[in-house]
């Protein structure tokens, strides 16, 4: 298991800035090692092309 810290947003920030990296850091790590993601969401099972 590997944890990274996620900068905390200064106040005054876009609302949602936090969730926004949260979720491109989860899926740089999906796209690394899909084998280790259950794909029970279909979110993650086509590329946007």
């Amino acid at each position: 298991m590997h944890a990274e810290r996620i900068e905390v947003p200064s106040p005054g920030s876009e609302l949602g800035v936090l969730t926004e990296r949260h979720t491109q850091m989860l899926e740089e790590d999906i796209k690394k090692q899909p084998e280790t993601w259950l794909w029970t969401h279909r979110r993650w099972k086509h590329s946007k092309n």
